[in-house]
């Protein structure tokens, strides 16, 4: 999936966005507290609404395209139900009734390649104009209809947006079938195949070992980039140091002669190879999401992984946040959303109306002494 642009409201936590517009690589930025995790979670949201579960009081409008090249409009609304205060914990019968409530979905439109093919609201719901039977109104057509040809492309786009959380413990063991190489390969013929598998991400790197040497060694070399003490780094199943099967990754550091096992590798140091595997892995068409870009690849990966950001030439997409100089300063000017609030109110801004330098430097500091992203939040347009 790639998104294009994105509106989005939410009735219920009385907040919202106006659209903003995605590239290849953005860099939300702004200082705490102004919306940028939100933008990030409506989306993730829109991927649940997607497959079928609901959300109170929420109204979207997102154009996205999929991995097939068709660009499509998804427009929707659920109904507000008012939340319960629970603070006494004593529910009447009619209370605990509504907790169980599903919100409805008040209207839902698709347009796929600029033509309607789905409008539905309470009463009806036309699929290229003909009428179809009533269906789940807390379900999304787009869940209900996935296995119809001019649906089916939409819902495998959402099946591509990944959420990177830094939280996650990169360094825990993955306990996998002793056979488990020989078992993936009867499926996995090439490097297509493994892109559009839906292994994990070090399942992917332990299989292209052995399916493209070459891509193999090309991510191996941009880690040690991003860590030159690190002279040599692997994965392979291991049977031999525990009771069961794992994948396990180690390194090894220059003037240091044990190999390093991947439970003393550093949580850092495991997250940027996730991401560099994730560029190279991955198949076209994935978007990735990236909370607070520096926590989850460390500042001294920025330098080499913006690179490969910016030269990726497979359709990858990267929305990330960040509020730190460091990053914003390695990311070119012309990928940054300024994102600022008001209330409820989060307002996103390009850079293009703005007088900015070559200079990445001269940049950043125009930015920091920019009113939009000094005042943040209470800043009105």
């Amino acid at each position: 999936m790639k998104i294009k642009s994105l509106t989005y409201k939410n009735y219920l936590r009385e907040w919202e966005f106006d659209e903003v517009q995605f590239d290849n690589l953005t860099l939300l930025v702004g200082i705490s507290g102004v919306g940028k995790t939100q933008i990030l979670k409506s989306i993730i949201e829109l991927k649940k609404i997607a497959f079928g579960e609901q959300s109170n009081g929420i109204e979207w409008e997102i154009n996205f395209e999929s991995s097939s090249d068709i660009n499509f409009k998804w427009i929707g609304k659920f109904e507000v139900i008012e939340k319960i205060n629970d603070s006494n914990f004593i529910f009447s019968d009619e209370d605990e009734e509504k907790k169980r409530e599903k919100p409805k979905i008040l209207f839902e439109k698709l347009y796929k390649n600029d033509i309607l093919i789905i409008d539905r609201n309470a009463e009806i719901t036309l699929f290229k104009g003909n009428k179809m039977p009533k269906f789940d109104a807390s379900e999304s057509i787009i869940k209900i209809l996935k296995e119809e040809d001019e649906i089916k492309p939409a819902y495998e786009a959402f099946q591509k947006v990944i959420f990177r959380d830094h939280t996650t413990n990169e360094t825990s063991l993955r306990i996998r079938r002793p056979d488990f190489v020989e078992k993936a390969k009867e499926k996995i013929k090439n490097l297509a195949d493994l892109r559009n598998s839906n292994f994990d991400t070090f399942d992917k790197f332990l299989l292209v070992k052995s399916i493209d040497s070459e891509l193999y060694d090309e991510i191996k070399e941009r880690f040690i980039d991003v860590f030159n003490q690190v002279e040599d780094l692997s994965i392979e199943p291991n049977t031999e140091d525990y009771p069961f099967a794992v994948t396990t990754v180690r390194i090894k550091e220059h003037g240091v002669n044990k190999w390093i096992d991947q439970e003393k590798i550093s949580s850092g140091m495991m997250r940027t190879l996730r991401h560099i595997c994730e560029m190279f892995l991955w198949s076209d068409g994935t978007l990735i999401l990236i909370d607070e870009f520096e926590n989850s690849l460390g500042l001294n990966c920025i330098n080499v992984l913006s690179n490969d950001l910016l030269s990726e030439n497979r359709r990858l997409q990267f929305i990330a946040t960040s509020h730190h100089p460091y990053v914003i300063d390695k990311i070119p000017h012309t990928c940054w959303k300024i994102v600022t609030r008001y209330a409820g109110k989060i307002h996103v801004y390009g850079t293009e109306k703005f007088e900015l330098e070559k200079s990445s430097h001269e940049n950043f500091v125009k930015l920091a002494n920019l009113p939009q992203y000094r005042e943040g939040i209470g800043y009105k347009s």
